[in-house]
């Protein structure tokens, strides 16, 4: 059994605009591979087969409109990861993982350990950019909030359920399915 979610991943336009301002700053760590840029709508984990094809089915359902997201924020988080982010999310986002959290609970079949309150409250969209950051001074608030504002907008289409892979270079995102508006 593998480990998915449901993300959204950014046209090559704009993972060029996230490489560029994460090349902008003098932060040092493990730094996430472009082509494993994404902002997460839903983590899973483990699935069986069964469990895979019921996810589908259920994702399906999830009906929404294309909208824009603007990242806007530079954030951190106390293990050491540094992301850009929004500082405002657009409700149009909070809907989408809404809507795709209660569709996968709704179904008998998939019996995922997933609590809609608890995923809804502590949703914090964001691209992860630098793992194991060893420049710990850009992980202060202080020093957060001076960082250059990043200024990217991104035009949600779709979104998609991932595999997630260890392989020897490290965490590859297989794509499983895409959903369309």
């Amino acid at each position: 059994m593998s480990r998915f979610f449901f993300a959204l991943a950014p046209d090559k336009s704009t993972r060029e605009q996230i490489l560029a301002c994460r090349k902008q700053l003098d932060i040092s760590g493990r730094f996430i591979r472009p082509t494993n840029f994404h902002l997460t709508l839903l983590f899973l984990g483990r699935l069986s087969i069964n469990q895979q094809q019921d996810v589908i089915r259920q994702a399906q359902k999830v009906h929404f409109k294309p909208f824009e997201l603007v990242l806007d924020r530079f954030g951190a988080f106390k293990q050491n990861i540094f992301w850009i982010g929004m500082q405002a999310l657009p409700e149009s986002l909070v809907l989408l993982h809404q809507q795709l959290l209660s569709t996968i609970l709704q179904s008998d079949k998939i019996n995922l350990t997933l609590n809609l309150e608890h995923e809804t409250k502590n949703y914090q969209p964001h691209v992860t950019l630098v793992r194991k950051v060893t420049t710990r001074t850009v992980l202060k608030p202080s020093v957060l909030q001076n960082l250059p504002r990043p200024n990217i907008h991104w035009r949600v289409n779709e979104f998609i359920l991932y595999e997630s892979i260890d392989t020897p270079d490290g965490v590859c995102y297989q794509k499983i399915k895409t959903f369309s508006p």
